[in-house]
């Protein structure tokens, strides 16, 4: 996907004198280019697009081959359109239909020269046709239509005479939607058939006539609601009024509000953890703090909270500013250390002093542990470094590589288990799970767990197939993180999504770690909680944190690994920890 490349004064379009110039794939900023001087004001290209970055002109009226960074979603909200003759105009303007020349970048984190880009203009570059911005499921021909689409504001709504069991909402930006009545009559928010105290229906869905129709439909000043007049009576009620940013977020076949886009990674993690972390006393005293830990947390898979005092009990308090510490037969809080091979407690490879291969925790749980906890309150000095895998950017490696493999193990499910003394649990799931929609939503997996397999013999060889594929892939070195946990660090894993295992220990290893669970419902609870009382933009934050991921994943491939940390920090990284 690609923005208008400014060159020579006049961006390119499909129809305009320019040839298409062929941007990297590495991903959302925009590039604005020129060999000659721009009849472009720096304020008034800085007013639009907001505080671009620019080298190789002077700060006056004109920029000469200037090369400037900005970002996608500024446009968005700018509503700022391009005019082929005049380069860029002002946002207070209305969109012309022209402005479907408007088109979203991903982010491009290397600059362009001019001279780059002449050689570009003469190479064979292969017929494309860019794809408009859009908001999720929705293509919109200009960037100010999507703005305005994304408030929810209504033009007008009736009921269509060919099909009288549903309502037609007309949008501002041109956009239309259909809703059906049923439906809409189950959502009513009135007080009759909701309760807003609990939020929880009041409504006995049963009695809503199959057939019910609006009669009419009215539309408040401004947009911002619509109220419907039924052509029964349900439980008292005779009409119902909807918000219309509501009805925009609950469109029939939308993506449920508030779900993050995560950001996977391989060793470059290494260089970016230290900018994903809090320290203890923000952690424990600012809900701030508490909801950029969970957010990052889920966008990455991983965080820490830094400077942790080294005490069990801090451990708990910590945790406990999360979730509810989950019980298992491991206790509540536990402490993993070197243990007695003949001890009754010793119930684990994680009390030996054996390296353990990457993996899951719980897998034999029939509700595997959300996030898993440690806190480092003494390290081992010759060993027991922590490995970290995302087990999201394996599953798209391997769905790249191996689509065969992928689905068997999507589709194949496998059997966990815990056997002790006193305890013998057993789970059966698949190693990648995905939602309704066919979207990765978990990830499984621990080898040492894996009980007998039970399949009929034609699908053997192939799952194991995949197995060793998968395997390999885990343990390929661009996606092996490897860290020492030092004393007053604590690391916070999504269980569902990342691998953790660590490197083998010294028979009189002082290591210490305290951990816990907390189960992924109370995590995702914090997480919206907290979204909802500091008002925060979900979707917003994480578009950030994955252009700060897809940078450092793309220097990571440019740059020896002990200067990637150090250009990182100059590229903004550290931006992200608005809590420090």
């Amino acid at each position: 996907r690609c923005f208008p490349v400014l060159q020579d004064g006049h961006p390119w379009c499909p129809h305009g004198a320019l040839p298409p110039v062929h941007l990297p794939e590495p991903p959302g900023r925009l590039l604005v280019a020129s060999s000659a001087p721009v009849g472009i004001g720096t304020q008034s290209l800085k007013q639009i697009l907001g505080n671009p970055e620019s080298t190789g002109g002077r700060r006056s009226k004109r920029m000469r081959g200037a090369k400037v960074l900005v970002r996608t979603d500024v446009m968005a909200t700018a509503g700022a359109r391009l005019r082929p003759s005049h380069g860029l105009a002002g946002a207070s303007q209305a969109p012309k239909p022209w402005m479907q020349n408007l088109y979203s970048l991903r982010t491009h984190t290397t600059r362009l020269s001019p001279e780059s880009l002449n050689a570009r203009r003469t190479a064979h570059v292969p017929s494309f046709r860019p794809t408009p911005l859009r908001l999720p499921g929705r293509a919109y021909r200009s960037a100010a239509a999507a703005h305005v689409h994304s408030l929810g504001r209504i033009e007008r709504a009736g009921v269509p005479e060919s099909q009288p069991d549903v309502v037609e909402v007309h949008w501002e930006g041109g956009l239309s939607d259909r809703f059906s009545c049923v439906w809409l009559r189950d959502h009513c928010r009135g007080e009759e058939s909701f309760d807003k105290a609990n939020c929880q229906k009041t409504v006995d869905t049963h009695k809503i006539p199959a057939n019910i129709s609006a009669k009419k439909v009215h539309i408040a000043p401004g947009g911002d609601s619509m109220r419907v007049e039924w052509d029964c009576e349900v439980q008292g009620v005779r009409s119902s009024v909807y918000d219309g940013a509501w009805l925009m977020a609950n469109r029939h076949g939308s993506v449920e509000p508030g779900r993050v886009q995560q950001s996977t990674w391989g060793r470059e993690m290494k260089e970016i953890l230290p900018s994903i972390s809090v320290p203890f006393k923000n952690f424990m005293s600012s809900e701030e703090a508490v909801f950029e830990l969970v957010h990052k947390v889920r966008v990455y898979g991983v965080a820490y909270v830094r400077e942790t005092p080294l005490c069990k009990e801090t451990t708990g308090d910590l945790c406990k500013r999360i979730g509810a510490i989950r019980e298992t037969f491991y206790g509540g809080l536990w402490e993993t250390v070197v243990k007695p091979a003949g001890a009754a407690d010793n119930i684990d490879s994680a009390y030996s002093t054996v390296a353990l291969p990457a993996h899951t925790d719980g897998n034999y749980f029939e509700d595997p542990p959300g996030l898993q906890i440690f806190h480092c309150l003494h390290a081992d000095p010759k060993g027991g470094d922590t490995l970290l895998v995302d087990g999201f950017k394996v599953a798209e490696e391997l769905q790249k590589c191996d689509p065969q493999a992928y689905n068997i193990l999507c589709n194949t499910p496998v059997t966990f288990q815990h056997h002790s003394a006193e305890h013998h649990v057993k789970a059966r799931r698949t190693i990648f799970g995905l939602d309704d929609a066919g979207r990765l939503e978990r990830f499984h997996f621990n080898n040492l767990d894996r009980c007998t397999l039970r399949l009929p013999i034609e699908k053997v060889n192939r799952f194991y197939d995949a197995l060793r594929i998968l395997t390999e892939t885990i343990m390929d070195p661009k996606n092996e993180v490897w860290i020492r946990l030092e004393p007053g660090n604590t690391i916070i894993i999504n269980n569902r999504r990342v691998m953790h295992g660590r490197s083998s220990l010294n028979a009189s290893s002082g290591r210490r770690l305290v951990g816990c669970y907390i189960s992924y419902e109370d995590f995702m609870s914090k997480h919206r909680v907290l979204a909802a009382k500091l008002k925060k933009d979900i979707h917003a934050l994480s578009t950030e944190h994955r252009e700060i991921a897809a940078e450092a994943e793309l220097l990571s491939r440019l740059l020896p690994p002990g200067e990637l940390q150090h250009s990182c920090r100059f590229r903004g990284l550290n931006r992200l920890n608005n809590v420090d």
